[in-house]
């Protein structure tokens, strides 16, 4: 079993889907034949909530542009442990990194390809992905 700790359902198509989509009322279609396209496997959000990054910000000098001064804050994260390797599950990518860096790529954390795994609406918004990432490093 793998766990979505992200705080999106993450709808997997089929691998030859396109790259865009026709969405209509969490129905989607072929852009070109109308085809309807059933996803593989949709995977809500965990009830335990989404495992992210903690922000830490503290105050930076800031910086003038112009005539104006623009804030700045030094922006720190703090990294959650990863979960135990029985414990498979999707997270964000600056997490899996983070995770990567710090823990060697542990084999249990995947992430959801919204680069050229992605599939969006006609209007360019991620509805799924055809395939998931593990991050190496």
């Amino acid at each position: 079993m793998i766990r979505n700790r992200t705080p999106h359902e993450l709808v997997i198509f089929p691998p030859d889907t396109p790259s865009r989509v026709r969405a209509e009322g969490g129905r989607f279609f072929h852009p070109e034949t109308g085809e309807e396209i059933h996803p593989i496997l949709r995977i809500p959000p965990d009830p335990e909530g989404e495992l992210r990054l903690e922000e830490i910000d503290e105050p930076g000098d800031p910086v003038r542009i112009g005539d104006l001064q623009i804030p700045v804050v030094l922006r720190m994260f703090r990294v959650p442990p990863p979960p135990p390797e029985s414990e498979a599950v999707i997270v964000s990518l600056a997490l899996a990194q983070a995770w990567a860096r710090e823990y060697v790529a542990p084999k249990n954390v995947f992430v959801p390809d919204t680069g050229t795994g992605a599939v969006r609406d006609q209007a360019g918004r991620i509805v799924g992905t055809t395939r998931l990432i593990r991050v190496i490093a």
